[in-house]
């Protein structure tokens, strides 16, 4: 069918060129223009020759075909099974495993078993927006500073801020009570085997004993900090 309309159009184009063409030279106009005026004139009574043809659906146009192609496309999309997302798995936030109470308990022990008359507790702690927390001051030289999570009131992570006042003693005292604070954060290690390793913490060298690293930052003018922090 549209072989026959593209047929029409041809037809009605030359017939329409030849007879504006043959009227106008009998009305002496000259070749060029007669000709052009002829294959305008043809040219647009083809054209309307199809839209005839389109108006009364003899052909169908392209873009009515492209319209129901999108329109059956969309009914298909509309029809397709919505696609669920996977559930999304929320990791769970890594802690020391223990308690505030149960840390205090191993560093009071500590403190005894080594001859220092440090005694804590667990009162006091803090409410966060994101974190609890509980700070203690031990002596004169340290403060210890510690995260506890809302989720199950387990440790964070530790860090003890330590300070001398330039003596030999306050010094030592720093070190003795990082030791026993690190020592009671980390499982399977002792407090002389922490003592031993601080110089190389202090270095910049982290240890790690029964998923938890110990290390340590110095900060000018701000002390000495040791930290205990889960893997």
């Amino acid at each position: 069918m549209d072989f026959l309309v593209a047929v029409a159009f041809i037809a009605v184009w030359i017939l329409g060129w030849r007879w504006i063409a043959q009227k106008m030279n009998r009305n002496g106009k000259g070749w060029f223009v007669r000709h052009l005026a002829g294959g305008s004139a043809g040219f647009f009574a083809g054209v309307f020759t199809v839209a005839l043809a389109l108006e009364v659906g003899v052909i169908t146009s392209d873009k009515k075909q492209v319209a129901e192609v999108v329109s059956s496309n969309d009914s298909k999309i509309l029809t397709t099974p919505e696609l669920k997302s996977p559930p999304v798995v929320v990791e769970k936030a890594k802690t020391l495993g223990i308690t505030p109470r149960e840390y205090i308990e191993r560093l009071n022990k500590v403190f005894k078993n080594v001859g220092m008359n440090y005694r804590l507790d667990a009162k006091g702690v803090t409410e966060g927006e994101v974190n609890d927390g509980l700070n203690k001051t031990v002596g004169k030289h340290a403060a210890l500073v510690i995260s506890i999570s809302k989720v199950n009131g387990e440790i964070n992570d530790i860090t003890l801020i330590g300070a001398g006042d330039g003596t030999q003693a306050s010094g030592l005292d720093v070190m003795m009570i990082a030791s026993a604070a690190l020592a009671s954060a980390a499982p399977g290690v002792d407090f002389k085997e922490v003592f031993a390793a601080l110089p190389a913490l202090i270095d910049g060298h982290e240890r790690t004993y029964g998923g938890v690293k110990l290390s340590v930052m110095k900060l000018e003018g701000l002390g000495v900090w040791f930290f205990a922090s889960p893997i």
